[in-house]
């Protein structure tokens, strides 16, 4: 009995060393993957537009809609010698709407193996490894053309507690993606055209965290590289024909972001806490820049979590993103549930 109790200490104290490290948001934290994703597609449908003759209104006034729902947990599977593991999952769902103009959805699941290393002050340190499975569906309102597909690819992610304030986290997934391209074809009438699409996708980032209390509250200085790249490689026809991307087989960004999160505790409500947050980025690298020659980029975020024990979780935010000449503004919710045992 004194063995079992033990161990549940040790466990509890890893937990609450990953919370106040920021890594265990590192790991929920798919945001940063996603806002790349959605850029992406802005750049794409602006692109197509302007390439088939479809007449935009002021791209400055042009609002992207991106509502997010996403479930993340941590499930201990027990422990070897010095080391302990879980089991890893999450679950998410995207909608993302550029007005009356451009649809898309993305569900996605991967589920893998996180170990930690046992010791004797029980910093926060992790290696995990996961399988990834993601569908995807997009369609232009004001053009005859959709794009669905699938994928499956891995991920690996690790993250250190360097010392009470400082940690490091970093992960790397590769996605290979098959799907369909359908258009309507200008010779056949309304008969659609049908592209077998392949996509290999890269993306990697590498983040310096802080954690400090400031002004009655939590804080967290989070700054590092994201960086996404999609290879389509060739796309084929059944008619053998090739389907030429809109910036050619390989679109690439790479963007440097430094973030500050507040969060306070509701003095007058149990267990619920009260955030900001606010993004800064600049895009290092972009191969989509035709239409905008603005690289930086402001994300406000606000919102209420409720945490009812440690490694239990309901957040609930509203993002804002703006100021980015060419894409306009981008808002919406995003609703993320976490789970960590029993």
């Amino acid at each position: 009995m004194t063995n079992i109790s033990h161990s549940h200490e040790k466990e509890d104290s890893f937990k609450q060393n990953l919370m106040k490290s920021g890594l265990r948001r590192s790991l929920a934290l798919d945001a940063p993957l996603g806002d790349l994703l959605m850029r992406n597609m802005s750049y794409r449908f602006f692109s197509l537009s302007d390439r088939s003759g479809n007449e935009i209104p002021n791209q400055d006034s042009i609002t992207s809609l991106s509502n997010i729902g996403q479930f993340n947990s941590l499930l201990s599977l027990g422990d070897n010698d010095n080391q302990r593991f879980f089991l890893q999952t999450t679950i998410r769902h995207a909608d993302f709407e550029i007005d009356n103009y451009f649809r898309s959805s993305a569900k996605r699941f991967d589920i893998g193996l996180l170990s930690t290393r046992s010791n004797t002050n029980q910093s926060a340190s992790f290696f995990s490894a996961n399988i990834i499975a993601e569908s995807n569906v997009g369609r232009p309102e004001n053009m005859p053309m959709s794009r669905s597909g699938a994928g499956i690819g891995i991920r690996l992610e690790g993250g250190q507690q360097i010392s009470q304030k400082w940690s490091l986290s970093g992960k790397a997934e590769i996605l290979d993606w098959q799907g369909t391209h359908k258009m309507q074809s200008m010779t056949t009438g309304d008969q659609n055209k049908r592209y077998d699409v392949s996509n290999n996708r890269i993306y990697a980032n590498f983040d310096l965290i802080r954690s400090f209390s400031w002004l009655s509250g939590q804080s967290q200085w989070r700054t590092g590289v994201h960086y996404l790249t999609n290879d389509y490689g060739k796309s084929l026809s059944r008619d053998k024909s090739a389907f030429i991307e809109p910036f050619g087989d390989n679109e690439t960004i790479s963007v440097a972001r430094t973030s500050f999160l507040q969060t306070w505790p509701v003095r007058s409500a149990w267990k619920f806490n009260f955030f900001i947050e606010i993004d800064v980025d600049f895009e290092i690298d972009n191969h989509m820049h035709n239409l905008n020659s603005d690289r930086f980029g402001l994300n406000h975020k606000i919102g209420m979590q409720w945490a009812p024990r440690m490694g239990s979780m309901l957040r609930l935010e509203y993002h804002n993103f703006e100021d980015r000449q060419g894409l306009g503004k981008r808002e919406g919710l995003m609703l993320v549930l976490m789970f960590d045992g029993v």
